[in-house]
């Protein structure tokens, strides 16, 4: 990580090195590195990186008391991380407390239980121990086949890592495990599991997260034809950020992510308050759809920065379109009265 006091363009001007990271094994981390006095930063490598997602900035000065680690399994890997969204959790948070940016760091590992995450959690701390929160999607292949014969070793995996958080000034906050579709997978998560996290959750006092057990069992269509795993065409994973969301906004609305406890009263429903509007391409065309109450603009930004299109309204349409767009990745931007709202999205 290079920064600059005088680069007038990014490229010119003096760099000095703020951060050298060799070796890196992982998927996603956070950085800090001292920005004072300087006015650019840029990542620069001496090899072939791969394809970068996304590289985000943001202050760390009063102490990134709003920085999040998603850890998980493949369900985790393929909803929070891969598959299409409207809105991130970090989105949805923002668009419903404007003066919050949460950093959001996508983690999840294929096939991981809690015993591997245990054996690694040295690696978790050295890559994601600079984080406020742990966010946990942890128990499916712990509770694989339906059966309890693994339980115990769950449960004190489970309280390690949440110990292990907690001493490094973490809080951990748990998922209950996703159910499972059984008429496809043949089997559904043993209650016993579900019992233990809620106790987890309760004797260590920690923030409630979401119940992604009740939800799918409800919404089997949003799991894959393996009846596991979120299916991106019926928004499975975009249901998981929802969900994360409407959990975490008792934190939010308490007035500090770092130092008050949440009043359960103050939980939002996601059919409820708790909405933005719905944001995807059909070909070339991008559609802003669903609750626009209060929505001032929309404005369509290229990858590299160039407005394409902005729309003001001036009152409460149900849909906003932007046709005939070539092909290339895009930011939506959507301004309120009091909210901000950033998501991308895709013209084919």
């Amino acid at each position: 990580m290079l920064t600059s006091a005088n680069s007038t363009d990014g490229t010119d001007g003096d760099w000095e090195v703020a951060a050298t990271i060799q070796n890196n094994p992982v998927m996603a981390r956070g950085v800090t590195i001292d920005f004072a006095g300087k006015s650019w930063f840029k990542f620069a490598s001496e090899g072939d990186v791969g394809k970068i997602l996304e590289i985000e900035a943001f202050d760390m000065s009063a102490g990134g008391t709003d920085t999040w680690f998603f850890m998980g399994t493949s369900i985790s890997q393929m909803g929070i991380k891969q598959q299409d969204t409207d809105s991130t959790t970090a989105q949805l948070i923002h668009a419903k407390f404007p003066e919050y940016t949460p950093a959001m760091l996508r983690g999840g590992i294929g096939c991981i239980n809690s015993t591997e995450v245990v054996d690694h959690l040295s690696e978790y701390l050295e890559y994601v121990g600079n984080v406020k929160f742990w966010a946990i999607e942890m128990g499916t292949n712990d509770a694989w086949g339906g059966g309890d014969w693994n339980l115990n070793t769950y449960v004190s995996n489970m309280q390690t890592i949440i110990d292990s958080a907690k001493a490094h000034g973490i809080t951990p906050v748990i998922a209950r495990i996703i159910a499972t579709d059984s008429a496809k997978a043949g089997w559904q998560i043993n209650p016993a599991y579900l019992e233990a996290v809620d106790k987890l959750v309760k004797e260590n006092n920690l923030p409630q997260g979401p119940d992604f057990y009740s939800y799918f069992k409800e919404h089997p269509e949003l799991l894959a034809s393996d009846g596991v795993h979120p299916n991106a065409e019926t928004k499975g994973g975009q249901a998981m950020h929802h969900l994360w969301a409407e959990a975490l906004a008792p934190l939010y609305a308490a007035g500090d992510t770092a130092t008050k406890t949440p009043d359960s009263s103050t939980t939002l429903k996601m059919s409820g308050t708790f909405m933005v509007p719905r944001i995807y391409a059909q070909g070339k065309n991008i559609f802003v759809e669903g609750n626009l109450l209060n929505v001032t603009s929309v404005t369509l930004v290229s990858a590299t920065g160039q407005l394409i299109s902005q729309k003001a309204l001036s009152k409460n349409y149900g849909q906003v379109q932007f046709e005939n767009i070539p092909t290339g990745q895009y930011i939506v931007i959507i301004r309120g009265k009091n909210a901000v709202q950033t998501s991308t999205v895709r013209a084919k």
